[in-house]
């Protein structure tokens, strides 16, 4: 019978620095330059008023993706050895027994913003084509 050890135990620490780390800085900056971008073409077409209605909403996308993020990882955490050190409360989080909990915080802050953007109307800012 053959055993098997995880990579994560057998390579050295600079190797998997470089082997998860770069994936990551490369998306950071991919992420970064679309928004630069965005910005761009926003402030061409639609004005300084999209671009400050851009620099509002922009906060929105990394709060719901940590919401998100905080409630899959915790699904993940409690399929793996891991799980005894997870707080009881995780146990009855809606949806918990399926690996379901991010839906529901997900799906709050989407009706949230559905709310918002239904409360504030729609707003003609500009007569650009």
């Amino acid at each position: 019978m053959t055993t098997t050890t995880h990579p994560m135990a057998d390579k050295p620490i600079g190797q998997l620095l470089r082997q998860f780390a770069v994936p990551s800085i490369i998306a950071m900056l991919v992420s970064s330059l679309y928004n630069i971008i965005d910005q761009l073409f926003i402030g061409q077409s639609i004005g300084l008023l999209g671009n400050a209605a851009t620099n509002i909403a922009f906060p929105l996308t990394p709060t719901c993706v940590a919401f998100s993020l905080m409630f899959g990882i915790i699904d993940g955490i409690k399929s793996s050895a891991f799980a005894a050190i997870l707080p009881d409360w995780t146990a009855r989080l809606p949806l918990a027994e399926q690996g379901l909990a991010w839906l529901m915080p997900t799906a709050v802050m989407t009706i949230l913003a559905v709310i918002w953007d239904r409360a504030a109307g729609r707003q003609v800012t500009s007569s650009a084509h």
